[in-house]
C-alpha cells in the first residue's frame, strides 16, 4: 500500500496502465550461494563499498556480514538468461532478483539447483487521504534566524524550531529518500523549498522506474517525492522551513510510479536502499508501505507484519545492520479493515511515525499497533493533518498523511546525528522515545508520543562522552584461529586500525587447493570476529590466509572430528 497521503492534485484524463497477463507476475528469485565460473565466492568490486559507507560502518554498525556485498553469481544470472528469463532488479544483500514469469516459469524455475525459493513480488496500491483544508492555525515566525512562515506550527509541535535557530540544521548528515517523482525534470529537486540543494550540486539522483512495464504510457503527476522531501530539507524563508536544510547530500530515489491504480513493486525499494548505504548515506526516509497483491493473488496479511516477513522489512533491518537510521511512515489505515501498520514500519530497527492532528490527538487515519509479534508500534509521531509543504507548480499547500509526519522525524534524527554521530540505530531510537512526551506510557496509538527535538538532541549530546568510539587498533593483526584443532568451527579475531576495501580470509589443503573462504569484502576499522564452518571438510592439517590492506599473515589449522 502506498501512503499517497494528502494528494491535492487531481489524476485527469488518465486510464490505468496495463497490467501483465493473468499468468505473468514479478517474483523474487532467491539463490543458493554466490560462486563464479571457477567454484569460488564472487569478490566485492574495489569502491563498490564508498569510504563513507565504510566509516559509517564502524561508527554505527553492529555486524559485518560476509558476502553481503558480494555480486550475485553471473554463472546463475546466465543460467536464467537461458532460460528466457529477463532479469528486472538483483539484490546483493538477499541474494535475489526479480523477473515477470509464467506459471510454467515458475514451475522451472523452482527446479533449478541454484534456486533456493521463489516469492511473488508485493505491490502498492493506493491509500490517499482527502486534501486538507487550509489551516486556521496562526503560527509564530521561527525566533531569530529565520521565518518559517506556515511551516512554523509543525516545528512548535516537535520542538524543533530552537535547535534550527541554533544551528541543528542536519549539517554534515547524508540523507536519503526512497518515494515517487521528485520534480518536472524528474532530476533535481528544483522547486524554491529544495532549490538550494540542487544548486548547491548536493543531490544525488537514481530513477529505479524507468524499465517498469508501461511507465509512458501515462503521465506521473503525483510529485509525492517533492512533497515529503520539501518537509524535510525546506529552506525558503517566509514559507517552509525543514528540520535538515543543511544536509550534506540528500540521495533521492525514484521507485515508484505515481499514477492511480498503479500496481508497483517492492523490489524498486530494495535495490535503492542498498545503493543508498553502499555510497554512506546516514539515514532514509519512506513513506511507502506494502500490503497486499491483486484479488486472488497470495498477499501479506497482517499476521505477516512481524518484523521479519516483508522484503522491504528485512532491507531496513539489514541497513539498520550497517548503521543506517531506517525511517518510515506508519501508514493511514487507521480507519480501513487493515488497521495496522504494514511493512517496512514493522521491522524491530525501524523509526515507525504515526501522525496526529495540530491539537495534539491522534488522527484517525494514523495505523496503529501492535505488530503481529505483540511489539508497540508506532514508535513516535509527528503532525500529520495539515501539514504545510510544497506542491506542483512551485508552489505550496496543505497535506494529510504519515507521508509527511515520517519526514519531520527524518529531519530531527539529522539533528540529533549532528548532536552525536556516533549513536547507532538503537540508541537513536531510545534518544527520540526517552524524550517524547508519553515516554512513560507508550500505546499503540502514538508509541512512545510526540518526539521533542530540542529535548533528544540534549540527550544525544549528554551520551556524546559516554558513546565515544573505542581506541582503534594501532596496526593490522590476525590473532591465531580458536580452538586450533577444531572440530565445527573455528574463530578469527582481527584488529583493523583502518577500514580495508577488499580484505580475504582463504583456507587451503595441503596440497595447495582452496577450500574454503569465509570472508571476501570490505570490513571497517575496529576489532571483528569472523567464523569458519568445517561442514563437509574433510579432517586434517590446513593454511589459513588472511590478506588485506598490503599484508598478508598465515599460519595452520587443524579439523578434527
Amino acid at each position: 500500500m502506498r501512503y499517497l497521503a494528502g494528494c491535492v492534485l487531481l489524476w485527469l484524463g488518465s486510464a490505468p496502465l496495463a497490467a501483465p497477463a493473468q499468468d505473468v507476475e514479478k517474483t523474487w528469485i532467491f539463490l543458493t550461494d554466490k560462486l563464479d565460473a571457477t567454484g569460488k565466492a564472487t569478490q566485492v568490486e574495489p569502491g563498490y563499498v564508498s569510504l563513507k559507507a565504510m566509516e559509517r560502518r564502524a561508527r554505527r554498525g553492529s555486524a559485518a556480514v560476509p558476502g553481503h556485498d558480494a555480486p550475485l553469481s553471473q554463472v546463475y544470472l546466465e543460467a536464467l538468461a537461458q532460460e528466457g528469463i529477463r532479469v528486472q532488479r538483483q539484490s546483493r544483500w538477499l541474494n535475489a532478483v526479480t523477473a515477470y514469469l509464467t506459471t510454467e516459469q515458475r514451475q522451472a524455475v523452482r527446479q533449478l539447483p541454484f534456486v533456493l525459493k521463489i516469492q511473488r513480488v508485493a505491490k502498492l496500491t493506493t491509500d490517499a487521504q482527502q486534501a486538507a483544508p487550509m489551516s486556521t492555525v496562526v503560527a509564530r515566525p521561527l525566533s531569530r534566524l529565520l521565518d518559517c512562515g506556515s511551516s512554523c506550527y509543525q516545528l512548535q509541535l516537535v520542538n524543533a524550531e530552537k535547535p534550527i535557530d541554533d544551528g541543528y540544521i542536519g549539517t554534515g548528515i547524508v540523507v536519503g529518500f526512497v518515494d515517487t517523482r521528485f520534480d518536472y525534470n524528474d532530476v533535481q529537486l528544483g522547486h524554491p523549498a529544495t532549490r538550494h540543494l540542487a544548486d548547491a550540486e548536493r543531490v544525488k539522483y537514481r530513477n529505479f522506474t524507468s524499465d517498469d512495464p508501461g511507465v509512458g504510457t501515462q503521465q506521473d503527476v503525483s510529485f509525492h517525492g517533492l512533497r515529503t522531501t520539501a518537509v524535510t530539507f525546506g529552506n525558503h524563508s517566509g514559507e517552509l522551513i525543514g528540520p535538515c536544510y543543511g544536509a550534506d547530500t540528500a540521495y533521492v530515489a525514484h521507485t515508484e510510479w505515481g499514477p492511480l491504480e498503479r500496481n508497483v513493486e517492492e523490489d524498486n525499494f530494495v535495490e535503492a536502499v542498498e545503493w543508498m548505504e553502499s555510497s554512506g548515506v546516514d539515514v532514509i526516509n519512506s513513506s511507502l508501505g506494502y500490503t497486499t497483491f491483486d484479488d486472488g493473488e497470495n498477499s501479506y496479511t497482517t499476521s505477516d507484519m512481524d518484523g521479519d516477513t516483508g522484503i522491504t522489512t528485512i532491507a531496513y533491518d539489514l541497513a539498520a545492520e550497517k548503521g543506517v537510521i531506517p525511517v518510515s511512515s506508519a501508514g493511514n489505515s487507521g480507519t480501513r479493515s487493515w488497521r495496522i501498520i504494514s511493512t517496512p514500519a514493522d521491522g524491530d530497527s525501524v523509526i515507525a511515525v504515526g501522525a496526529v492532528d495540530p491539537d495534539s490527538s491522534t488522527t484517525s487515519f494514523s495505523s496503529r499497533g501492535p505488530t503481529a509479534d505483540g511489539r508497540t508500534k508506532p514508535d513516535v509521531t509527528a503532525q500529520g493533518r495539515n501539514v504545510y509543504t510544497a506542491s506542483s507548480l512551485g508552489g505550496y499547500s496543505y497535506s494529510n498523511g504519515t507521508s509527511f509526519s515520517g519526514p519531520m522525524v527524518t529531519g530531527v534524527v539529522c539533528q540529533i546525528l549532528q548532536a552525536n554521530k556516533d549513536l547507532n540505530p538503537k540508541e537513536v531510537w531510545e534518544v527520540l522515545t526517552s524524550t517524547a512526551n508519553q515516554s512513560a506510557s507508550p500505546d499503540n496509538d502514538k508509541g512512545w508520543g510526540i518526539i521533542d527535538a530540542d529535548a533528544a538532541i540534549s540527550e544525544a549530546k549528554d551520551r556524546r562522552t559516554a558513546v565515544d568510539l573505542p581506541d582503534l587498533p594501532s596496526t593490522f593483526t590476525v590473532q591465531p584461529p580458536y580452538p586450533n584443532p577444531f572440530t565445527d568451527a573455528a574463530h578469527f579475531e582481527l584488529a583493523l586500525s583502518e577500514s580495508i576495501s577488499d580484505l580475504q580470509i582463504i583456507v587451503y589443503n595441503i596440497l595447495g587447493q582452496r577450500v574454503l573462504a569465509p570472508f571476501d569484502g570490505p570490513l571497517s576499522a575496529g576489532t571483528h570476529t569472523v567464523s569458519i564452518h568445517a561442514g563437509g571438510l574433510a579432517p586434517g592439517l590446513y593454511t589459513y590466509v588472511v590478506r588485506g590492506a598490503n599484508e598478508v599473515q598465515t599460519g595452520l589449522m587443524v579439523h578434527v572430528r
